[in-house]
């Protein structure tokens, strides 16, 4: 059985929050050989780096760091509310992901962040969108506070 994906802003409106985010930073520079293959692209080809925390009802719940081509995302203020419903504007919807989780503890950059202790734990996700021809379109590491998360079959 397939999961579903939805992104932030599904979840929170279905727990009848208001979604928002805030843009962290927003950083383009040369991709690193990892950040490259993982996204099939060129050595050394650009890319940029998109740091956003996700907030519902004003709190915040996650941050994720996206990785992307410099052709796919030259503009952060071009995404508005959502990633995905950017990517899909420009015909480049994200059709599947995948994805691994594990539990880790905050490190000090991402507690200062987060508004949380060093050492409490969070969940990480590193997910992968394909999109058409089955194409890596994104690299997302999301760090989750609590269970906000869902994984439905």
């Amino acid at each position: 059985m397939a999961a579903r994906l939805d992104n932030f802003s599904e979840l929170a409106r279905r727990r009848g929050m208001t979604p928002a985010s805030e843009r962290v930073a927003f950083e383009r520079r040369r991709a690193t050989t990892q950040e490259a293959a993982a996204l099939a692209l060129p050595d050394a080809d650009e890319i940029v780096r998109l740091t956003r925390l996700r907030k519902a009802d004003g709190q915040i719940f996650w941050i994720d760091v996206t990785t992307l081509a410099l052709a796919v995302l030259p503009d952060a203020s071009a995404i508005g509310e959502s990633l995905y419903a950017y990517l899909e504007r420009i015909g480049k919807p994200v059709l599947r992901v995948t994805e691994k989780l594990r539990a880790i503890v905050a490190t000090e950059e991402l507690a200062a962040r987060l508004g949380i202790e060093p050492g409490e734990p969070l969940l990480h996700i590193r997910r992968t969108g394909y999109t058409h021809d089955d194409q890596p379109v994104e690299l997302t590491d999301a760090y989750y506070l609590n269970d906000f998360y869902e994984l439905t079959p």
